[in-house]
């Protein structure tokens, strides 16, 4: 089994998961060690996972699009593109 099936037999219909995938610091390659930069995160929720999946119905697309309605485009999971995502950057 893996997380999304547990969670998809697991889901209520009136509950909503949320994911927030991030790190605990920076290791740039050019310093090879731990700096203070900003360090990039994401956030989805679980219906937002399986409509990209292909695994939602359209009834329930179109219900859980009314709880989300922050988003952006980025599409790399790095500090240089989340810089420029909805959220900006954190001082």
């Amino acid at each position: 089994t893996t997380l999304i099936s547990e969670l998809k037999a697991k889901r209520n219909p009136n509950h909503e998961y949320i994911f927030v995938l991030t790190g605990d610091h920076t290791t740039p390659i050019s310093t090879g060690d731990h700096t203070f930069e900003p360090v990039c995160f994401t956030i989805t929720s679980f219906s937002a996972l399986l409509k990209e999946l292909g695994d939602l119905d359209e009834e329930s697309v179109k219900k859980r699009e009314e709880i989300v309605a922050l988003s952006d485009e980025v599409k790399l999971f790095n500090e240089i593109s989340a810089a420029g995502g909805c959220l900006g950057r954190f001082p």
